[in-house]
């Protein structure tokens, strides 16, 4: 028998609004090719970049398995994505499954703890799951069922002598050893423990149910892969737990009672948990496919996720959980060359856990395959050894080398095609250069010969398709372009100038950096975010100095590095400089341009996503812009109003009320267009009423008055809202556009409707708030902390402290056309996450060396159906720096190693003053060259 499952005829991936046709034939391939070569092969690594649907590639894959094989498929995902994976496959189900009959039979079920996968495993064929998403580390985590437990006390008292008075404590004590005592509760007339400790666990439901204690729909409350394990234990491996029934359980009541208890539960939750384990790791599942999301997790051998699910490397014949258990495995990462060759060798090498004794395992054998992987290393070495040469000798190119036959080229490349093909007198540097770069081509090639059997990799075009075929998809704005309209990607890059009010601080950092250049200057690197930034991060170094460490935002607050007392002196030279009022912050020289663009946006109708490192540059953000946007309202609308600044408020308030109010022929008319729209989405006659609210709660705001209101010299009439309806954004988009847009997003979303209107009812609006709009969402410690007292709603944060339901309201609301309209976040918001269908502008205002941080973030955006596909126009990616400072040079870094990444694969280098001086003064790589060093594991025709 071969392993043998074609891509099922009932999946179709195009979904009309979403997924466009090209793209769905590109999913289909890979979906496709994947299942082709898992005949022959272990596993598959599914690196598309990030955005372009792995997700629905997975799914296809794991649905033409199921549907042939009948067993569920396992996708394990990060704990955070536990809404996002089931949203998927509902959409999945029900727009790209064609076949009625199918769609209705296919269902999927989450499992955060083992108990609960066990249980999945043993439903009956008829109400199986199709899929199961499981959890990172839902294996790994104790074990805490009360049936479970109270199995293993009946099995260590099984066939045991003197028992009776033990079974008379457990009648008792049962519920609350277990904590159960719901259970007993509900029917005391009922000694329910002895009936099931006097029968085996297979027959407990039986029980429960006939007792009233169960619904004969509920799960078996112990699954049968379990009580097979369990009854395999020996009567010693139960000793423990045996006689510490016998001895411990309390005889009579007493005033120690709840203590004595609270010991015997502890002892028995160690043994349970130790006896679970064990059992747990005998279990034999059988199952066809495991598809791993996020798999660069599994790159160091040494996690608790590595050695508990696959194997321990220093132990390998210790089989991890789920060594033996799946027949083949998809494993799935977008940033597969940010790991060095060695950590994704050991990723491949989890594909040596699937099970290598069916009948239906690869012809090539583990042996086979671990010769493959030894020779794909091999091969990895050679090449890396090459690219670092190449990068080497690249990096003693100087200004001066780009002289050829007495002409100076400032275009590298135009210089490399230059040296190329003409005849001169090369110096030996750029000998050196080429040589190295023919090898390094050479060796790479034939690593991208053996990686695209095991590895598929697709870029997103950098051009938009269809009507907009030629537009850029994204528009690379760096430096001080963010403070100039008539921007274009072929401008020369300049950095953002310091201000003669901030000179001081910034002379006082670079003296600093030149005295310790064995060190990473994290101080000015928060001096560059702002001036909060490093008083911030000061003041927490002083904190934990003197042994008053707080809670920090691990994702928003970097260490400062340990300073000397010379350090010491400069750094509080610097703290002085800074000593001046709390709003001369948004003078920062990189502050103030980006509130000054998120609030030019904003004003033009558009949504902006903020990238922080540090939580005190996120909250000065936050502060700063609510004070623009509340004064460009005032501004704005006095120009609109005919009014003076101070009557601003008052007049938005009555032309508010009208809009609400259900006389006012304003409210009629608006109801009048909002229903004639809805009347063409049958689907949404049911959330009629609620969509009509939440659109006119949105209409009456202040913000939405002054941006997209019509002028008006006091008639505010049918005439106006007809206007104001015709307004259009940035963009090109009307409101009324907008609207019909969110609409048809709402009937396209299936499978979280719901979610979406609920969030968007509960959100605050853009009015002005005051603390209740920051402290709705913050947890309990964040609280305490929170000084602001009045910010604007329309600009909302989301960092570490941000309760996860908060952040989901965030994520869902932001990414429609209401609120809020500018959201600031950190790196909680920078993986897994949609944020790219009402929103085509991002601001990286803290920049970072790692340049796939940066495109993870830029990926929040940049991702099938993105704004800026359906309406034409690129994205806009700004990447502010501040010329001459620490600033500058992560920016000119971060974009020189980003073309060497896929070529030095997951370089690692310091970020020391002396290092990162010399990376930033190198001849930057031509973007043509990395391309042509690039591996291409593209999949172009069908397997």
């Amino acid at each position: 028998m071969s392993y043998s499952y074609p891509l099922h005829e009932s999946i179709n991936l195009h979904v009309a609004d979403r997924i466009s046709l090209e793209d769905a034939q590109r999913q289909l391939r890979t979906a496709d090719a994947i299942l082709h070569r898992l005949k022959d092969q272990p596993g598959v690594i599914l690196a598309d970049e990030v955005g372009m649907g792995k997700t629905f590639v997975a799914l296809a894959a794991a649905v033409s398995i199921y549907l042939k094989d009948k067993k569920p498929v396992v996708v394990m995902i990060p704990h955070n994505l536990t809404a996002k994976w089931p949203n998927d496959f509902r959409l999945f189900r029900e727009s790209c499954i064609t076949n009625p009959a199918i769609r209705s039979n296919l269902r999927c079920e989450v499992a955060e703890r083992p108990e609960k996968f066990l249980n999945l495993l043993d439903d009956d064929e008829d109400k199986r799951a199709a899929i199961i998403f499981l959890t990172h580390g839902a294996l790994t985590r104790s074990m805490s069922d009360g049936w479970i437990k109270l199995a293993i006390i009946q099995k260590a008292l099984y066939r045991r002598r003197d028992t009776e008075e033990v079974y008379k404590l457990l009648g008792k004590y049962a519920g609350s050893l277990v904590e159960m005592l719901y259970i007993e509760n509900k029917n005391r007339s009922i000694d329910i423990w002895r009936l099931l400790f006097d029968a085996h666990p297979s027959k407990w439901k039986r029980i429960l149910v006939k007792n009233g204690f169960f619904n004969a729909e509920d799960d078996d409350p112990v699954s049968s892969i379990f009580i097979n394990e369990l009854d395999k234990l020996t009567t010693s491996q139960l000793d423990n737990l045996y006689k510490d029934l016998r001895q411990e359980l309390p005889k009579r009541s007493s005033d120690n009672i709840k203590q004595r208890l609270q010991n015997v539960r502890r002892m028995l939750n160690d043994e349970a948990k130790s006896l679970w384990a064990s059992c747990l790791k005998k279990i034999k599942l059988h199952l066809p496919l495991l598809i791993f999301d996020e798999a660069h997790h599994l790159k160091n051998a040494q996690t608790q996720l590595v050695t508990k699910l696959f194997h321990n490397p220093l132990a390998e014949e210790e089989a991890g959980l789920l060594t033996g258990q799946f027949d083949r495995m998809i494993f799935l990462t977008a940033t597969p060359f940010q790991l060095g060759h060695h950590e994704l060798f050991r990723v491949l090498e989890r594909f040596k856990t699937i099970n290598w004794t069916n009948s239906i395992a690869p012809v090539i054998g583990s042996t086979g395959y671990k010769e493959e992987l030894d020779l794909l290393l091999t091969q990895l070495d050679n090449s890396q050894i090459a690219a670092r040469k190449l990068d080497s000798s690249w990096g003693k190119l100087t200004t001066e080398d780009l002289t050829l036959n007495n002409k100076v080229y400032t275009d590298v490349y135009e210089w490399w095609l230059a040296v190329n093909s003409e005849e001169a007198t090369l110096t030996p540097v750029v000998q050196k250069v080429i040589e190295d770069y023919q090898i390094a081509r050479n060796k790479l090639g034939i690593v991208e010969t053996l990686l695209k059997k095991y590895v598929i990799r697709h870029l997103k075009p950098r051009e938009l398709k269809g009507v907009y075929d030629g537009i850029p998809r994204r528009d690379n704005l760096a430096g001080n372009l963010i403070q100039k309209d008539d921007q274009a990607i072929s401008q020369l890059t300049q950095g953002l100038e310091v201000t003669k009010e901030s000179m001081l601080p910034f002379l006082l950092a670079a003296r600093l950096t030149t005295i310790q250049p064995d060190k990473r200057p994290v101080f000015a690197e928060g001096l560059a975010s702002s001036f909060e930034a490093f008083r911030f991060t000061r003041e927490e170094r002083l904190k934990k100095e003197i042994g008053n460490i707080t809670d920090l935002d691990d994702d928003l607050v970097e260490p400062d590095t340990a300073t000397d007392s010379v350090a010491d002196w400069y750094l509080d030279q610097l703290n002085e400089a800074l000593s001046i009022s709390a709003s001369k912050g948004s003078t920062h020289p990189k502050v103030k341009p980006t509130v000054d663009r998120a609030i030019s946006l904003w004003t033009k109708g558009e949504k902006v996503l903020v990238f922080c490192h540090y939580i005190a540059t996120a909250k000065a953000l936050r502060k700063y812009m609510s004070e623009a946007m509340k004064e460009n309202i005032k501004v704005r609308g006095a120009e609109i109003l005919k009014c003076s600044e101070d009557e601003v408020f008052d007049q938005l308030e009555k032309i508010a009320d009208k809009i609400t109010d259900k006389d006012s022929l304003l409210y009629k008319k608006s109801v009048s267009i909002l229903n004639e729209l809805i009347d063409d989405f049958s689907e949404l006659e049911i959330y009629r009423i609620e969509i009509i609210e939440l659109i006119l709660r949105y209409m009456r705001t202040p913000s939405f008055l002054v941006r997209f209101a019509a002028a008006s010299e006091g008639n505010y009439d049918i005439e106006w809202l007809e206007k104001s309806f015709s307004t259009t954004d940035n963009s090109g988009v009307t409101l009324l556009g907008m609207i019909k847009n969110f609409l048809v997003f709402l009937r396209n979303r299936r499978e979280d409707r719901e979610d979406y209107i609920n969030h968007l009812k509960s959100i605050q609006p853009g009015g002005i708030r005051v603390k209740d709009v920051i402290l709705e969402d913050l947890d309990e410690v964040e609280k305490a902390d929170e000084k602001d007292s009045t910010v604007m709603a329309n600009v909302r944060l989301c960092y570490g402290a941000t309760k996860p339901e908060a952040r989901q309201k965030l994520m869902k609301t932001f990414n429609t056309p209401f609120f809020p309209d500018i959201l600031i976040t950190s790196s909680v918001m920078a993986e897994g996450v949609d944020l790219h269908l009402n929103c085509r502008h991002i601001i990286h205002h803290d920049l970072c060396w790692n340049p796939s941080t940066l495109e993870q973030r830029t990926g929040r955006v940049d991702r099938i159906g993105a704004k800026a596909e359906k309406c034409g126009k690129s994205i806009k990616v700004y990447l502010p720096y501040i010329s001459e400072t620490q600033d500058e040079k992560m920016y000119r870094v971060v974009t020189e190693r980003e073309r060497w990444f896929n070529i030095v694969m997951g370089e690692k280098y310091k970020v020391d003053v002396a290092t990162t001086d010399k990376l930033a003064q190198r001849i930057p790589l031509p973007e043509e060259l990395a391309n042509e060093l690039s591996f291409n594991l593209e999949i172009i025709d069908l397997a």
